[in-house]
Order: structure tokens, then sequence, then C-alpha cells
């Protein structure tokens, strides 16, 4: 009987310990779930940025910039807006395309029409399709317009006409090639690098720390900046250019993706969008905008593109993709009835992210195809059911 009591206080001390721990643990989950909460949306605290006359230039994400001040400003001081979007990249710098607002409420009107109505027999494609949508020409930059605006170009063509002329010093450095740290095996190798290293030092900085290297790279520096604002100044006046007038206010949406930085493509100069970026903030609203899906989806009908595929050249029994064009197979696209099924890449993208971050600004919401929330509906169900009618005060001409 003593036996079975002590064990039935075993059993009721093990409920009591497992009791509480579940307790414990459900409190714990609880705590832990409130904290996650409070640090799932540190955004929330954030203001947005109200970019206005006095103060227009501005950078900052597209979900945290309020135009509605702006709008209110151009429309009583007669000034137009002018959206634009920008593509970065490796080989091309820079792609940017202009969207005024008629050429954005006419591709509105073919995403209703394609994604939300879903009924390609409604009416003839040439009485649905808007004047105003046309193919964007891009604005490109590319790095080697840098390398000769900063005399990056010009300073590396004299230093090797001046290395010419320096016959120890090419010996140096072909000593330095020879002798690597990176192939030495054992520690005699090192001692010998380390050896030709001291021995060659003195020729290399008297070459490349002389006052004339000096004087040269002081320049470059100089140059550079001077060309980063005039490649700005350019991309924005081509972008008020597209709007027909010197006095719109451009508000520039770019893409987040990168901007080619430690890539691994030799043979392109890795400068990146950072300076750009830096330029326009102080002359544009600049806003930054997600990426997502912008270059596999059609401006014209909103559908998927696919990458055309071409014969290797010397391989004909190899096909590869063709990655620097967009193509569309839905035949009744605008775009594929006018025989421009085929864009370019990177203009097809800046196309789309200008359209993502103008539909947000303009309206409140992203157009599906480049929501990330709504990804996934979208490519199940192929088609949305609430059109995208936009708001009556962003349809007015400003």
């Amino acid at each position: 009987m003593a036996i079975n009591a002590e064990n039935r206080n075993n059993l009721q001390l093990k409920d009591a310990r497992m009791t509480l721990y579940s307790l414990k643990a459900s409190l714990k989950k609880q705590q832990h779930k409130g904290k996650g909460k409070e640090k799932a949306n540190p955004e929330s605290d954030i203001p947005p940025t109200v970019p206005t006359f006095q103060a227009f230039g501005c950078e900052d994400s597209t979900e945290n910039i309020d135009i509605s001040q702006l709008k209110k400003e151009a429309r009583a001081k007669n000034r137009k807006l002018v959206f634009s979007g920008t593509d970065y990249g490796v080989c091309t710098m820079s792609a940017t395309v202009p969207l005024t607002l008629d050429q954005y409420h006419a591709h509105v009107q073919l995403y209703n029409r394609f994604q939300v109505l879903g009924d390609r027999e409604l009416q003839p494609m040439d009485t649905v399709v808007d004047p105003a949508f046309q193919v964007p020409t891009p604005h490109r930059i590319t790095a080697k317009q840098l390398d000769v605006l900063s005399l990056a170009h010009k300073n590396a063509r004299l230093r090797e006409r001046r290395k010419a002329k320096h016959p120890q010093l090419l010996d140096a450095e072909r000593q330095l090639k020879e002798r690597s740290f990176k192939l030495a095996a054992t520690s005699a190798e090192v001692e010998q690098c380390q050896k030709i290293a001291r021995e060659t030092r003195d020729i290399l900085r008297g070459f490349y720390h002389s006052p004339r290297a000096h004087r040269d790279a002081w320049s470059q520096e100089l140059a550079t900046k001077r060309a980063y604002r005039q490649v700005a100044a350019k991309e924005r006046a081509a972008i008020r250019h597209a709007s027909g007038s010197r006095r719109s206010l451009v508000i520039m949406m770019i893409g987040t993706q990168g901007t080619g930085v430690g890539s691994r493509i030799k043979g392109h100069a890795r400068r990146g969008g950072k300076k750009l970026r830096k330029e326009h903030s102080q002359h544009a609203v600049v806003g930054m905008t997600n990426e997502f899906r912008s270059s596999q989806t059609c401006m014209g009908c909103f559908g998927l593109v696919i990458r055309p595929k071409r014969k290797a050249v010397g391989a004909s029994s190899k096909i590869r993709s063709v990655h620097g064009s967009s193509l569309c197979m839905n035949i009744d696209c605008p775009l594929y009835r006018t025989g421009r099924a085929t864009q370019n890449r990177d203009t097809q993208a800046a196309t789309c992210i200008a359209l993502a971050g103008a539909s947000f600004l303009l309206d409140g919401m992203t157009l599906h195809p480049f929501s990330k929330n709504s990804a996934m509906n979208h490519m199940l169900k192929k088609i949305i059911t609430t059109p995208h009618t936009g708001n009556t005060e962003s349809r007015l001409r400003i």
C-alpha cells in the first residue's frame, strides 16, 4: 500500500511538472510572439517623405513617398508631372524610360483589358489601344561614357605611354608577376618574393607616386564629379523632353536589385549607380522601387515574356537564349500585332519599374503583376476580378 501511494504521488508530481512546463512554454511563446510583432513593423513609426516645391529633391522607398501635396501645388502652378523608370546593369550602366500621365493611363487601360476583364473578343484591338501607348525610347548611360568624360581613359592611355619609356619599370613589373606570392609554395619562395618586392619598391613608387601621377589623379577626381553631374542633368532633360515641357517635375523610379557593383563579368567598369542617385535626389524625386517581375512581364499585355532562341555561332546544333531581349507570345498583345513583340530587356524592365512605382504613387496600390503580395494569386487565377481604375484625381492632367 505504501508503494502504491508513493507511485501515485510520483505520477501526480509528474503531471504537475508537465502542466507547469506547458504553461511556461505557452507564456514564453506569447511573449516572443508579441515581441516579434513589435519588431515586424519598424517602419510604421517612420514619417512619410512629402516632396514640395520648397523641398522637391528627395530619395526614399516608393512606399514611403507621398506626392499628394506635390500634385496640388503642380496643378495650382500649371506644372506637369512626368515619371520615369531606371534599370541598372553592368554592360549598360543605366537605362531610363520616361512615362507621362497619358502613357500611364494607356497602360492601365491595357491592364484592365488583359488582366482584369480577360475577354479578348470584347472589342477589336484597334479601338481599345489608346494612341498614347507608345514603345518608349530609352536614355542609356554606359561606363565607357563616364570613363571618357572623367578622363580615366585618357590618363590610362598616357600612363601606358610613359611606362613604355621606362624599361626598368617594365622589368620590375615582369619580375613581380613571375614571382607572385600567390604562386609561392615554400618558405624559400616566399623569401625570394619578398626580396624582389623590396628591390623593386623604389622604382614602382617613383613612377606611381610621382608629382605627375598625383596631379593626374586629382584632375581625374574633379572630372569624375563633373561627369556625373553632366550625365545626370542630361538624363533628367531627356525625361522632361518626353513630357513636352522643360518645366515638368521629374519623379524617378529606380530599381533596387543591384547596380552591377562587384560583378564578375570581365571587361566592364563596375561604377554602380549610387553617385547618379545622389545627383538626381538634389533635383528630382527619387523612389527606390522593387523590381519584382519587371523583366519577366510584357508592358503591353502584362503577360509573361520569354527569351528568344538562336543558334550558337560555329555550332549549329546548339541553341542558346538571347538574354538581352524579351519576346511576348500573346497574339492579342498590341506589341505583337504591330510587329514589335521583341523588345530590349532593359527597356522592358525600365518601363515596368516606372509602371509599378507610378501606380503606387498615383493610385495607392501596385499593379498586381509587380506586387509580391498578389503574385501567387495572379499566377494561379490569371485573372484579377478587381479592376485597377485609379483615383479620379490622378487622371486629371497636371
